[in-house]
């Protein structure tokens, strides 16, 4: 499903004029209107971890095939967010990296693994 090495890390920037509240599900900062990265999972017998990596408070919002918003602030330690799919459904996820000011942006990295969340 996710490339080598795991985790496979990616460079974003987080924020946007989106207030992602309006998507409900406990979901917080203001996002992009379009996603920040998008990957494809095959459900397979490992689980999912999506991870942020930040120097600044960010949010992590994804869409999962199903349709479904799932956000996530500060669960990967300190200001860090991390999301965990047990038993991950086929299918495309779109990922979002929120900024809690739709004024600022920040450098973020994005961490995708089968094997375990990021920890700093």
């Amino acid at each position: 499903m996710i490339t080598t090495p795991d985790p496979t890390s990616y460079d974003v920037v987080s924020g946007g004029s989106i207030d992602a509240s309006s998507l409900g599900n406990g979901c917080g900062g203001f996002i992009a209107d379009a996603a920040d990265f998008e990957f494809s999972s095959d459900a397979g017998f490992l689980d999912l971890y999506v991870s942020i990596q930040a120097s600044e408070d960010t949010a992590l919002v994804i869409n999962t095939p199903d349709g479904n918003w799932i956000c996530d602030d500060d669960s990967g330690g300190g200001l860090d967010s991390s999301i965990h799919f047990n038993n991950p459904d086929d299918g495309v996820y779109d990922v979002w990296i929120g900024a809690y000011s739709s004024k600022n942006t920040y450098h973020a990295i994005l961490h995708i693994s089968e094997l375990g969340a990021y920890s700093n």
